[in-house]
Parts: structure tokens; sequence; C-alpha cells
């Protein structure tokens, strides 16, 4: 039995218990309240606070000057009949629910195979060594370009970093035109390792320069 059918016959117990009590239940339906109080502490509780209610009401019923209400066993049985029903609905339901839940769970485990069997893979990044362009500043360093849907991402791995050295990552097309994509700041290793991106293509890519902030390049690769 999974915890949701556990859950769910606990709440139709604990419904069913004052019925218990006073009697109202057939015999299948006292047999399953009985089998369930065997192994639930909790239902047992609450029905130990409910058995004082019986004692309660017959200590009220002396103070009422009315004759006791005798329920027809007709009305009585079609109560049980309605409640009956009702179970039967509430089962019918959990067991509509789990079905559905199932094959949604089952076109969710489809789709998620689909999108990632349909989803196309990132073409390797390829890696072009930086030259310097400076001969007072020793850098030297490795851009690494990998296509992108949107764009291309540039990894930068750098060494010899001076240091309170600021510098940007600049990539120039095709065309001649220039973009600065990202800028970082020094670091006690003299070691910068920065992933910048532009919405460009590769394709559309002839060069990344690695700057000053002040527009003096000292890094260049060319792109193939």
């Amino acid at each position: 039995m999974t915890d949701h059918e556990q859950d769910h016959g606990h709440d139709e117990v604990r419904l069913s218990l004052g019925s218990y009590l006073a009697g109202g239940l057939d015999a299948a339906s006292r047999h399953e309240v009985q089998a369930h109080l065997e192994r639930c502490g909790a239902c047992r509780h609450e029905l130990a606070e409910l058995a004082v209610l019986p004692g309660l009401l017959a200590r009220v019923g002396p103070l009422i000057d009315e004759e006791p209400l005798e329920v027809p066993a007709t009305l009585r049985e079609g109560m049980l009949s309605r409640v009956r029903d009702e179970r039967r609905a509430q089962r019918a339901r959990l067991r509509a629910w789990r079905v559905g839940a199932s094959v949604l769970a089952a076109a969710a485990a489809l789709l998620l195979f689909v999108v990632v069997a349909r989803a196309p893979s990132s073409p390797a990044g390829v890696g072009y060594a930086m030259r310097p362009v400076s001969a007072t500043v020793p850098l030297r360093g490795v851009a690494t370009l990998t296509p992108k849907a949107w764009g291309t991402a540039v990894s930068l791995s750098l060494r010899g970093v001076p240091a309170g050295l600021n510098c940007e990552a600049v990539v120039v097309t095709v065309g001649g035109a220039s973009q600065v994509v990202g800028n970082w700041g020094s670091t006690p290793t003299h070691v910068v390792e920065v992933v910048v991106a532009t919405r460009l293509a590769t394709s559309r890519l002839r060069e990344v320069r690695v700057a000053t902030l002040d527009g003096r390049t000292l890094l260049s690769a060319r792109i193939a």
C-alpha cells in the first residue's frame, strides 16, 4: 500500500469514527474501521476522546422534557446507503486521479526524451593563442571561442597580469567594428580566468583583444 492510499484510508476512518461509536456502520465498514484502529495510534486516540460523548449526552437527556427521538429504520438505512455510495464515489475519484497522474508522468518523460534527443549539441570551442602587442607588459594567454545559439562565448586564460592592471576584452568584427564584451581587475596570483560573451556569431569575428581600460591593446588573437 502506498503512502497516498494510507493517508486516504486514514481520512476515511476519521470521518467514520462518530458513526462507529453510534453503531451506524454496516458490518463491512465496521470491520474496516477496526482493522485500521489496530495499526493507527492517532485514530485510537481520537476515538478515545470521542468515546466520552455518549455518556455526556446521556447526562443531558434527563434535563430535556421530551421523548427520545426514534430514527425510523428506513431513514437510517437510507443514510447508511448514501454513506456507502459516497465512499465508493471517493474511491472511484481516487483511482481516476491516479490513472491521470500516471498518464501525465509518462507524457512528461516522453516529452523530456524528445527535447533532449532533438537538442542540438554545441560545437566544441576553438582556442587561439594571443600574441603580446606591448613588450612592456609580458602578458600571455589563450582565447577560446565557443559558438552558441545566441552568439559566441569567449573564454580567456591569461598569465602574467601585472598587479593593479585592470583590463577589458574586445572583439573585432570582419567589417572592423569593435565591441567591449567584459572587463576585470587584477588578481594576487597574476592569473585571470574569465568568460565573456557576445551576441555576434563566431563567423562574424575577426579578432579578440585584451586591452587596458583606456584602450591600449596588450594581447591580440586573430580568428582564422
